[in-house]
């Protein structure tokens, strides 16, 4: 039957049709899926990388990077489409598709990280580092602290701790020691990690060794954190309610700290493993996409096929 089908072929001076070897056309279609697998990854990666490291310095940059991404995710987008079906035309619209998603997610994961940890890193980096400071020291002579370790026998005064209520409990108590006489500079705040008056938990407020003031920076709405919570104005409400309630005596801007036992912020290290865990969630979800886009241009091929 072949031989006679090429000699028929032969004689009409028509070429037989050849299908692909199967060899090749697998060989295409794990590049193909390689290609929808990685190039987004690489992007989301790089995407994340620049608000973690460069957003703070040079924000129109990274967003220039992803309004250029997203222009080449259109374009291949746009040029697939306009090839009417065909597994060329499939494997355009999808990898436009899927650049535009990597540099939106990207984006969305990066500036997310950057707001929750990035910004009160560089707020210590830019700020003053105390030691040995006195809970009876002036606040007013400490306002560009980003880091303080306070003299030993410091310590949170959870007894005089209340709760401000705004969707979330605001908690505050006053950072005393031996010479504390109905005065507090310097006070410890968290949110819902205290009873509504008279006790409180937050961070490592019950370490005795504990003695070092995490400063929380004053709300500074930008576009460069833009969503980021407020909640310095509310801690110092807080501030007040204890103060109004126990009858201290605090100052206008009194520092609010959190308190913990290192004077090593872990926020790099909380950003950098968040940033991980999102890119192999990413990854996963560019090999899910990838095995849907290999079974229809598989599918596509075989029905080609058939009509041949």
């Amino acid at each position: 039957m072949d031989s006679q089908a090429t000699l028929e072929a032969g004689e009409t001076g028509e070429q037989p049709l050849v299908p692909k070897a199967a060899g090749r056309r697998t060989g295409g279609t794990r590049t193909t899926a390689m290609w929808l697998i990685l190039l987004p990854f690489l992007v989301f990666v790089t995407v994340e990388c620049l608000f973690l490291f460069l957003y703070h310095f040079a924000p129109l940059v990274v967003w220039m990077f992803v309004a250029v991404i997203l222009i080449g995710g259109w374009y291949l987008l746009t040029m697939g489409m306009e090839m009417q079906g065909g597994a060329a035309g499939v494997w355009y619209t999808s990898m436009g598709m899927v650049l535009g998603l990597s540099a939106i997610l990207g984006s969305a994961a990066g500036h997310h990280l950057y707001r929750e940890h990035i910004t009160t890193t560089w707020f210590y980096d830019e700020h003053r580092t105390y030691s040995n400071v006195l809970p009876t020291d002036s606040a007013a002579s400490h306002a560009d602290a980003g880091l303080i370790t306070f003299a030993r026998g410091s310590h949170v005064d959870v007894t005089q701790s209340t709760g401000y209520r705004m969707g979330s409990l605001y908690c505050a108590a006053p950072i005393m020691d031996s010479g504390s006489v109905n005065s507090a500079e310097f006070w410890a705040v968290g949110i819902d990690c205290c009873s509504e008056v008279g006790d409180m938990w937050c961070d490592d407020v019950k370490v005795s060794s504990a003695r070092v003031g995490s400063v929380v920076p004053p709300d500074v709405v930008s576009w460069l954190n833009l969503g980021a919570a407020q909640d310095y104005d509310k801690f110092r409400a807080a501030v007040q309610q204890a103060a109004s309630q126990f009858a201290i005596t605090a100052p206008a801007d009194p520092i609010i700290v959190r308190w913990t036992s290192s004077a090593v912020p872990e926020q790099w290290f909380r950003a950098v493993l968040s940033a991980m865990l999102m890119a192999l969630g990413f990854l996963l979800l560019c090999f899910l996409l990838s095995l849907v886009v290999q079974s229809f241009t598989s599918r596509m091929a075989t029905n080609a096929k058939a009509f041949q």
